[in-house]
């Protein structure tokens, strides 16, 4: 869509331990975090708001620029004084009847949509790629209270007002690169598979993606498991994926131990989508639970939840204080939907969710060191059960 003139714009996502959402991490979506509005309205005053951030597979940084994400105020339905009275912050804000504060990258995503919309009316012979780059030169730059989000503010009238100058030729992007490749003969990609040259290595892998079943892939893949380059060997192992008939278990747990959360990250994929490997595989999932790469660990606990196994439940449950400690809301909330689903347990938060809260706040790190307690002290009394 991308190539057909659109700009994509997506939100990065509201929890700060994870890289990001899946759209947003794409190369050619342009990603957006958000700050906080302060009480003044001063925009270097302004903190940032606890959205994903991190390097995607392709060198991306997201977010790219940033929106107000938080002390958003929007007509908000009520249906009763009850559900007015039960939201965190209207019931004590100085808002009318019918408003009330939210947050989230959802609202700044939206907004810096609107700021490409007006752009385009000033501008309207731009193209998608002049109204993003001018998006991008003019946000104002990161103050050091935020820097942390790597990215500026969105500024509609210095963007209007952007000079491109002569737009300099960008890059090929990412699918304009796969569908070249796939339209070379497939003598010329496999021999490129043979190159020394990394790059070309990993152009004519990902060309592969969507074959059928070639049968002369098999022994390049094996051999590129083995490659030195980390991205090299994660294309081979989510190739292989495809091809589960070639996948060894053996070959998945050696994927399992790479020292390359890349590779990692393939491996968790690839058993994801092979329901028949989880009875020989379970074992080496443990570890995953408490991976250094928080993304590893928080797809890691999803996929114990889907295979439903009690091995998981002691190491779950080891896991949550760390989660807590941290505010790592992503992952804490994974481990509890997966022990909810593996023993059939729930322990609801206390104190109870209200709307507007907000997921980093004191109110929802006590519940879940409350919740972290409840599910220990349960371990305690089911004696050998769960060893």
């Amino acid at each position: 869509m991308a190539g057909e003139g659109l700009l994509l714009v997506s939100a990065c996502g509201n929890t700060r331990e994870l890289i990001s959402n899946a759209p947003a991490t794409a190369p050619s979506v342009l990603s957006v975090g958000g700050v906080i509005i302060p009480k003044d309205g001063k925009a270097e005053h302004a903190l940032p708001y606890p959205n994903s951030r991190g390097v995607t597979f392709e060198n991306k940084w997201t977010p790219e620029i940033l929106a107000p994400a938080a002390n958003i105020v929007l007509p908000t339905p009520f249906q009763s004084r009850e559900e007015f009275l039960n939201h965190f912050t209207a019931s004590s804000d100085s808002l009318p009847w019918g408003y009330a504060r939210t947050e989230g990258t959802s609202f700044a995503a939206p907004m810096i949509l609107g700021a490409a919309a007006c752009i385009w009316e000033a501008r309207p012979n731009w193209s998608s790629r002049q109204v993003k780059s001018a998006l991008l030169a003019t946000s104002r730059a990161s103050l050091p209270i935020w820097n942390e989000l790597q990215a500026g503010v969105v500024d509609v009238y210095a963007a209007v007002n952007f000079d491109h100058g002569i737009e300099q030729i960008q890059g090929e992007g990412a699918y304009a690169c796969w569908q070249r490749w796939k339209r070379k003969g497939l003598a010329d990609r496999l021999r490129a598979l043979q190159s020394d040259d990394t790059d070309k290595v990993m152009k004519s892998l990902l060309s592969f993606y969507s074959d059928a079943s070639l049968i002369e892939l098999k022994q390049p893949l094996y051999k590129w498991l083995q490659h030195p380059d980390e991205k090299v060997r994660c294309v081979s192992a989510l190739l292989l994926s495809e091809h589960p008939e070639w996948y060894t278990t053996e070959l998945v747990r050696e994927v399992l131990r790479d020292p390359s959360p890349h590779v990692r990250m393939a491996g968790v994929y690839a058993i994801q989508r092979h329901p028949e490997w989880w009875g020989e595989i379970t074992e080496e999932l443990v570890p995953l639970l408490g991976d250094p790469s928080l993304d590893i660990r928080y797809w890691a606990v999803r996929l114990a939840a889907n295979i439903n196994d009690p091995l998981f439940v002691r190491p779950l449950i080891a896991g949550l204080a760390e989660e807590a400690n941290h505010q790592r809301a992503s992952t804490f909330g994974e481990r509890c939907g997966a022990l909810e689903r593996i023993t059939g347990v729930q322990f609801p938060p206390v104190p109870e969710w209200r709307e507007g809260q907000g997921t980093y706040s004191e109110r929802s790190t006590e519940a879940r060191l409350s919740m972290t307690r409840r599910w220990k002290n349960w371990l305690k009394t089911q004696g050998d059960q769960h060893k």
